[in-house]
């Protein structure tokens, strides 16, 4: 019994999906309670993995297709975005990258009516979207670098928070939630209408819901730059024409 659930912890949760919860719901009373926990825990956490599966395949699109879809969302439906799939959104935040892993996200989920009525009055374009999610770091947990010449005192609350929000932004994408990733709001006024702790430190509000009448993206969204606008390539041959770029990394010093 003890390595027949390692294993099954051990390997796709959505491959043996039945058999963990048969287990858990027939399991012996002379089960071992450290199983019988490590069973509770793993059906526990099957609820984030059924929102977009459902038994019914994996979501076959790759990233690249993901990331090129998704777009800005404006006009959201009212329809409210469900438990499980607002668990593995949170579930992809929590995942992410931070440096040093000090994970300083802090997330407010703003989703009562009240609670949405306080994000609309620090002046942040919503769009009448269901849901919210205020992401903030805290500034007594994040990476710091004191030896940045350029940036006194630098910290990573900004770049944490940004990638958590960037995964829960994508997660919901591949669920078919929409989004819209907003900053124009005042983080003094949201500090204070929120009563957030002095550490905890907005950096951005995610609005999330489903796609309503007039969903489109905005006439910017498919125009990007070229490569060759955005990336340098340092000491070292360009892979379309073979010319070796040699920078004089002298100009990039700081003094």
């Amino acid at each position: 019994m003890r390595l027949q659930v390692w294993s099954l912890v051990q390997h796709d949760l959505m491959t043996d999906i039945p058999v963990i919860v048969e287990l858990y719901d027939h399991s012996p009373e002379h089960m071992p309670d450290d199983i019988r926990v490590s069973l509770k825990r793993v059906k526990q956490q099957i609820i984030v993995y059924q929102a977009d599966y459902h038994y019914q395949g994996v979501n076959t699109m790759t990233f690249m297709e993901l990331a090129r879809n998704r777009f800005s969302e404006r006009h959201f439906d009212s329809r409210p975005v469900e438990e499980e799939k607002l668990q593995r959104i949170l579930e992809a935040g929590r995942i992410a990258p931070t440096a040093c892993n000090y994970q300083p996200q802090r997330i407010y989920v703003l989703k009562s009516p009240a609670a949405l009525e306080k994000a609309r009055k620090t002046k942040a374009s919503l769009y009448s979207c269901p849901l919210v999610l205020l992401v903030c770091y805290d500034n007594e947990t994040v990476w710091k670098n004191p030896g940045d010449r350029c940036y006194e005192l630098y910290n990573a609350g900004e770049q944490d928070a940004s990638i958590v929000a960037a995964s829960m932004m994508f997660e919901a994408e591949e669920l078919g939630v929409h989004s819209l990733w907003i900053r124009g709001f005042d983080s003094k006024t949201v500090i204070e209408t929120f009563d957030l702790p002095a550490n905890h430190i907005p950096v951005m509000m995610l609005a999330l819901g489903y796609p309503g009448e007039g969903s489109h993206p905005a006439h910017l969204h498919s125009k990007r730059k070229p490569l060759d606008e955005t990336v340098i390539w340092l000491s070292q041959q360009k892979p379309d024409d073979g010319i070796c770029v040699e920078l004089d990394r002298s100009e990039f010093e700081i003094t």
